[in-house]
């Protein structure tokens, strides 16, 4: 199986680049080169990536759930809406006039954790797609007519003035980008099962969906992502819907993400990356990954492999000192 990117030709015509390389290393890697799967389109290190990024989300959406439920509430100091994730500032009411277009007051709940936590919603409206333009200053002349000492005349004048001009992509189409006018987080739940739906649609037409429901809904997609990697067309959208919400339960939850550790003194046993890698480990992954190839080891394929490495090592040892 071959990934492809497509561009419109001017003519209509559908421009596709193939490419042999990882579909989710964009997603995941973006700042390194893509790699080049065993098993196309996905490599397994991203294959384990969207697992672990599913039980993430399943994890963080729990805790978030039961944000602040260990600790009683003092009903005379404390915080009444700590189950909601605190109250916000409340401030005092304004001597100024109400104008229209003044600021609306803060809502005393902690908006992001409800709009994260909310039951699913089916054809949630997600944000507007419209032209991506650039600002270019442009010198504009113009007639205008000028009543002085000396009578009425029309003089040229000249004005800078800023225009935005659309942004086209190689085949003469305009860039769309998201207008920004959605705040707030689409709830775990409805991004999910937005997801769930595609897959079972696309894939599995006969199937019986899932819950709405983060539990079930990532139970049923751990169980299938790997065909999904296989089949989906839209499974790297899929991927950075998916890793754009576990940042923002990350965001609500005040973490920040875990930089991968590196060991050092390891190299990977695949052939051609064994002097250019290195191998690391992902924060709550069971897998050790090579940076390079994406190849996973398990905790005793590693020590296996850092074994014969040894063993290696200390016979040449041996033989160069005889």
């Amino acid at each position: 199986m071959i990934s492809s990117n497509s561009n419109r030709g001017s003519a209509g015509t559908e421009i596709i680049r193939m490419t042999d390389d990882c579909v989710l290393c964009r997603v995941y890697r973006p700042d390194a080169a893509p790699r080049r799967p065993h098993r196309m389109p996905v490599d397994d290190a991203c294959r384990h990536r969207l697992d672990r990024h599913l039980d993430d989300i399943d994890e963080m959406t729990d805790a978030l759930l039961n944000i602040d439920l260990t600790e009683p509430i003092d009903r005379r100091t404390g915080d009444p809406l700590a189950a909601l994730g605190g109250a916000g500032p409340v401030r005092a009411r304004s001597r100024q006039p109400l104008v229209s277009g003044s600021r609306e007051r803060t809502l005393p709940i902690d908006e992001d954790l409800v709009d994260l936590l909310a039951p699913a919603r089916a054809g949630t409206i997600r944000d507007t797609l419209v032209p991506k333009t650039t600002t270019e200053r442009v010198i504009v002349r113009s007639r205008e007519v000028v009543v002085d000492a000396g009578g009425t005349h029309i003089r040229e004048v000249e004005h800078a003035v800023n225009i935005a001009r659309p942004v086209l992509d190689p085949g003469g189409n305009p860039i769309l980008v998201a207008a920004g006018d959605q705040i707030g987080y689409l709830s775990a739940a409805t991004v999910l099962d937005e997801i769930v739906r595609d897959w079972r649609d696309t894939l599995w037409p006969d199937q019986r969906l899932p819950a709405a429901a983060v539990p079930h809904l990532v139970v049923w997609m751990r169980n299938r992502a790997d065909e999904a990697c296989d089949r989906h067309p839209g499974i790297a959208d899929n991927a950075q819907d998916i890793r754009e919400l576990r940042s923002a339960l990350r965001r609500a939850l005040g973490e920040t993400e875990p930089l991968p550790r590196a060991i050092l003194g390891s190299l990977c046993k695949t052939e051609g990356c064994d002097e250019v890698s290195q191998l690391m480990r992902h924060d709550g992954s069971s897998y050790i990954e090579c940076d390079v190839c994406g190849r996973l080891y398990t905790e005793a394929e590693y020590h296996d492999w850092t074994a014969r490495l040894a063993r290696a090592v200390q016979t040449k040892t041996t033989a160069s000192a005889a």
